[in-house]
């Protein structure tokens, strides 16, 4: 019979070194060594998985996305919005003016299609900018300084599906400054 590991101790895993062997894993270095401070673009991105929603009252999707090394901080200047479905419609003055010389009926948009939120351990704390627009849309943040356990969160309201199965995905792109420690 096989000798057991506990889990999280398994010899692969590099987790104990092997009899009269060095360890497999190799050392990491102390976080004393990071001490630099640097900037770089900050291209961070935020996605749903693809989410079937049924006939609900309110359906939302929601992702969220932020820092998490230690000394990391954000600071976003635009959030990109995009969603597979119910995204780009023109705004509600041109579609009017379209079904008044087409002789048309229009259904207005939903009244908030996108929000952005300053969020922390999964509750949305401070709304930051809403749009109309659910997709292709920037969204301007004014440099919001996002910290470790801090979090953006974009929610999608979405039209009422009309008793049909909708698959919903939403993906959301932050633009700024990313600050970290670096010991280069």
């Amino acid at each position: 019979m096989g000798r057991r590991w506990p889990a999280g101790l398994h010899l692969g895993a590099g987790s104990l070194p092997a009899v009269g062997q060095r360890p497999r894993r190799p050392a990491s270095t102390p976080q004393h060594h990071y001490w630099r401070h640097t900037d770089t673009d900050l291209h961070a991105a935020g996605y749903t998985t693809p989410f079937v929603i049924q006939s609900a009252p309110v359906p939302s999707i929601t992702a969220s996305i932020g820092p998490t090394a230690a000394g990391e901080t954000w600071s976003v200047d635009m959030a990109q919005v995009q969603i597979n479905q119910q995204h780009g419609n023109q705004p509600l003055v041109v579609q009017q003016i379209e079904a008044q010389l087409t002789g048309g009926v229009t259904a207005p948009p939903p009244p908030i299609a996108a929000q952005v939120w300053l969020s922390v351990a999964g509750v949305n704390l401070h709304l930051l900018a809403q749009t109309s627009q659910g997709g292709y849309d920037n969204i301007g943040l004014g440099g919001q300084e996002v910290r470790p356990g801090e979090a953006i969160t974009v929610v999608w309201w979405l039209a009422e599906p009309f008793g049909a199965v909708v698959f919903a995905t939403g993906w959301f792109t932050l633009r700024g400054t990313r600050h970290t420690l670096s010991q280069l």
